[in-house]
């Protein structure tokens, strides 16, 4: 029998019933159409013709009522199947009255009239003989399904059953996050009754419907074609399938009519709506229900033995295929008990009725005493009277004499304790099922520690792995593993709490951190652009090459002979980084990692490969910062030292690189980076007013103390140099500034006194001053400490700060000193008094202040404006005259020379190391633009004017 004779007799069979179907107009099959879905359906009709088949009935036995043992009528069959015979002696078998036959019932089906408006569904109606891997390869390959990582596969009530909404709610909604969190696919029946209806309303209720195909559920409903009902609108012709099968809500007939009250009005059921792919299972028969369990088996067992999940190739397992039950029957019994016999875990939904809650109460009956036979399923001498009186009031439809057997199956089904988890779904929560699936899976591995972190880290549930497995029962296996494979891909993976959790069990990082792993982080992420990653380790792969390319222009010979670029990168990715780390910082700080530092080379042996660095979370904190994460940033920020330090670094770190993102049109990355930034620097702001409010002496010397770890640079040099005004805005900040602003005088001199000073210096006398002979305490209502920024500036590797003295001897005044016109003790005179200064010391001190030097500064550019408007307007005269250019242009010529040695002072001063961004550095300030257009335009004028005689 051909597909066109099939096509033809169920058309026949559909006109027979009353019911027509209409054609699907033009504009609804330009809804369907696209280049995309062009290229589809061909790739789709293409493996069909290779690989689906059908199956079809060629012996027309006759049971009852125009009827084949097939199911089928009469007139469904060809002309060839009612010649071979008539008789209802003859025995009729699936495997030899059957014969495969030319695919055309495969497509997308497009759901009409139930009331929600749902994606095209693809389908295929294949051979019940099929093999799994022909059919991987049309859900993988055809139908573009991802993988899974774990199979839930939902058994119970094939039946409508009644169940309290609150549970109801609670297990759908837990279906669905558990499918979500662990990248499940979910496979039912399909079919719109019982539990499989509760699962496409799980899938319809809480599928977010903005999610693109790829991060979509994935709910496959697989059942047999023989049992569907209005399957005659998804048979195509001449092999070309449906693209879509209109499936309307109005041309649901049930087959009903055909045979009034026969036994056969049962037999179809209707596809569930809210599936998103379906497999439709055909031996040849009609009405016939289960043709698909034993193919749906096959499926799930050879994707859990062929595929593996995991994040990393290292960290794989199989993937785990999960029995979920909800309610249920005698067959229902029977999947289990299968299920268990084939090692597969099953959770059993307590609540939900019958069969489940049998397996529960018969589960927590034969609960042993002893922990350590928890495993071990005890039987209790009343077992058999509970357990039966159990059957008869949860499962009615068991007969009396059926019990027994009934029983068998219950014992079957706990014959390995271990594999049966129960989830009672009054006292769970809606989060709860993705946990007791994990944890039936944990369970039934219990003696491999591996493989349960292998799951628990492919779903990141480190609460589970802290519940389950790190555990001081299981001391001993947990101790055994290799957690630094384990910790580098959880690193890679952006698993933050396992990252903690491993941290917090024995994780060392100045072990851990080694020269070739740090590498291989960053070349895992950064020069494997499969990774799909994106977002900052996009930009980090751009800025990585774009120093390769400069490196490639400037250094030619030397990039050629280490081989920067192609197969070799990964071995001199560090110094590189280090590069970009340096640009992003202004040149800040010199290359945190030289040229020295790669894999290869003369000095890397196998020793230095394996050398830990000095401070490894800095290591681990910038790696999170260049790829914008922010949970191991803050890990490795809370672990390292110089939190200030880093947290101002940071934010100076994510600033640069959003200006980066943004220069290349990423603004949603752009301002990503940008919070990130901001949230680094109210880090700094927190942590120095906590010092602050305990210690501002301290605090004070913190801020202009030089930090090995970043550069050798202070606080104060990091915050200006970043412009970050929250950090110098606060009090510890502003106080410090006011005390370097004033020098060595006291904090109250007034700018008056300072101004008359300058006028008249032998008002210095009514200044007070700070001597470095005492050191600078504070109290509440003054600041210090006294003295200028570069005699207070401490290394981590000279001097230490002194333990903190008391509040109270904190409060202590600190003393100023008169200036007083007698000579020192060091002279020939008498010995000054205890509250008085030398007036040549007093001298140094004001002369010195950053506010004198100012003031100075601001008065002569003043001088010097007046006398080049008075020049310019007076004195200009053509150089071919006597006494030209004059003494006052000379002048004007000299201080316009002093100002210019002034700028180049500031370049050759500025804190960056390298001389490119000192100069870099002082041209980003606007006003030394405009001073730089001045001097370029003065030069240009007097080299015309000496030029251009006559």
């Amino acid at each position: 029998m051909t597909a066109r004779e099939e096509s033809q007799g169920a058309l026949a069979m559909h006109s027979k019933s009353g019911i027509y179907h209409k054609a699907i107009s033009e504009e609804q099959q330009l809804m369907f159409t696209g280049g995309n879905r062009q290229e589809f359906q061909q790739a789709y009709r293409k493996f069909a013709k290779q690989n689906i088949t059908h199956r079809s009935c060629c012996h027309y036995v006759e049971r009852s009522n125009d009827r084949c043992y097939c199911g089928r009528e009469k007139l469904a069959h060809s002309s060839d199947a009612l010649q071979y015979s008539e008789s209802c002696d003859v025995k009729w078998s699936c495997t030899a009255d059957t014969q495969p036959i030319e695919p055309s019932s495969f497509g997308e089906i497009y759901f009409n009239g139930f009331g929600v408006e749902s994606a095209l569904a693809p389908y295929a109606r294949i051979d019940h003989k099929m093999a799994p891997d022909v059919l991987w390869r049309l859900l993988h390959e055809v139908w573009d399904l991802p993988a899974p990582k774990l199979l839930i596969s939902v058994t119970g009530g094939a039946k409508d059953f009644f169940m309290k909404q609150r549970l109801k709610n609670i297990f759908k909604k837990g279906l669905v996050h558990a499918a979500k969190s662990t990248g499940a696919w979910i496979i039912s029946g399909g079919s719109n009754v019982g539990v499989m209806r509760y699962v496409g309303e799980a899938v319809q209720s809480y599928q977010d419907p903005f999610a693109s195909e790829q991060s979509s559920l994935v709910c496959i409903g697989i059942a047999t074609w023989g049992t569907q009902d209005n399957k005659q609108c998804m048979v195509g012709e001449n092999c070309q399938g449906k693209f879509p099968a209109i499936y309307s809500a109005k041309d649901m007939c049930h087959e009903c009519r055909l045979v009034g009250a026969n036994q056969h009005v049962h037999h179809h059921t209707e596809l569930d709506h809210n599936h998103t792919h379906f497999i439709l299972v055909d031996d040849g028969t009609e009405g016939k229900f289960g043709v698909e369990i034993k193919l749906r088996a096959a499926l799930e067992q050879f994707i859990s033995k062929v595929m593996s999940t995991g994040v990393s190739n290292e960290h794989s397992v199989p993937v785990p295929v999960i029995l979920l039950v909800l309610e249920g029957g005698k067959g229902t019994l029977q999947t289990v008990r299968e299920a268990v016999e084939m090692n597969t875990p099953v959770v059993i939904v307590q609540g939900s009725g019958r069969a489940a809650d049998l397996l529960a109460v018969a589960f927590k009956k034969t609960k042993p005493k002893s922990k350590q036979d928890e495993d071990i399923t005890t039987y209790p001498s009343d077992f058999e009277v509970f357990a039966a009186s159990a059957v008869r009031s949860l499962i009615t439809e068991v007969k009396e004499e059926d019990i027994g057997t009934t029983l068998d199956v219950v014992r079957g089904c706990l014959s390995n304790r271990k594999l049966i988890t129960i989830f009672n779904l009054k006292d769970a929560d809606t989060r709860d099922i993705d946990k007791a699936i994990l944890y039936a899976l944990l369970k039934a591995n219990k003696s491999d520690a591996s493989s349960q972190l292998n799951l628990a880290l492919a779903w990141n549930r480190s609460d589970v792995a802290r519940q389950e497995i790190f555990t001081a029962k299981r001391r001993h296996q947990w101790q055994n593993l290799e957690l630094s494979k384990s910790m580098f891909t959880a690193l890679v993976q952006d698993r933050v709490e396992f990252v903690q959790l491993f941290l917090d069990y024995g994780v060392q990082l100045s072990t851990f951190i080694t020269l070739e792993r740090l590498c291989n982080l960053y070349s895992c992420i950064v020069l494997d652009e499969t990774a799909g990653i994106g977002g900052a380790a996009d930009l980090l792969r751009t800025l990585v090459l774009r120093k390769q390319i400069s490196r490639r222009i400037w250094h030619w010979y030397w990039c050629t002979a280490r081989n920067v670029d192609g197969d070799g990168s990964a071995s001199n990715l560090l110094p590189i980084v280090g590069l970009i780390v340096q640009d992003l910082m202004g040149g800040q700080f010199p290359s945190i990692y030289p040229e020295g530092t790669c894999l290869t080379g003369p000095d890397c042996s196998s020793e230095n490969l394996k050398k830990p660095f000095s401070c490894p979370e800095r290591e681990l904190f910038l790696w999170a910062l260049l790829l914008n994460r922010r949970g191991l940033a803050q890990i490795f920020w809370k672990m390292g030292k110089d939190h200030i330090g880093a947290a101002l670094t940071a934010s100076k770190i994510l600033s640069s690189l959003a200006d980066v993102a943004k220069d290349s049109e990423e603004i949603d990355l752009s301002n990503d980076l940008h919070k990130h930034s901001v949230e680094f620097e109210q880090l700094a702001v927190g942590v120095v007013s906590d010092c602050y409010r305990r210690d501002k002496a301290m605090t004070h010397k913190l801020l202009v103390r030089e930090i090995m770890t970043w550069g050798q640079t202070t606080l104060l040099a990091i915050a200006d140099s970043a412009g970050q005004m929250d950090f110098m805005e606060h009090s510890a900040c502003q106080t410090k500034l006011n005390v370097v602003w004033k020098g060595r005088m006291a904090l109250y001199t007034s700018t008056w006194k300072i101004i008359l000073t300058m006028v008249i210096p032998w008002f210095l006398l009514s200044v007070k001053f700070k001597t470095k002979r005492h050191p600078a305490a504070i109290s509440d209502n003054t600041v210090g400490p006294a003295g200028d920024v570069e005699a207070e500036r401490l290394s981590d590797g000279n001097e230490h700060f002194s333990p903190s003295k008391s509040r109270k001897q904190q409060q202590i005044e600190k003393p100023l000193y008169k200036v007083s016109i007698s000579r020192g003790s060091h002279g020939n005179g008498r010995k000054l008094k205890k509250s008085t200064i030398d007036l040549g010391l007093a001298v140094w001190y004001f002369y010195m202040a950053p506010v004198t030097k100012f003031s100075y500064n601001l008065l002569s550019y003043t001088v010097y404006l007046a006398l080049m408007s008075y020049f310019l307007l007076t004195d200009l005269r053509p150089v071919s005259e006597p006494d030209s250019p004059s003494v006052l242009e000379f002048i004007a010529w000299g201080w316009t020379g002093t100002l210019l040695l002034e700028e180049m002072r500031q370049v050759f001063a500025r804190r960056e190391k390298a001389f490119w961004f000192k100069v870099l550095s002082w041209f980003d300030d606007s006003w030394n633009k405009f001073d730089l257009l001045i001097y370029t335009c003065f030069g240009v004028s007097v080299a015309c004017r000496l030029l251009l005689v006559g």
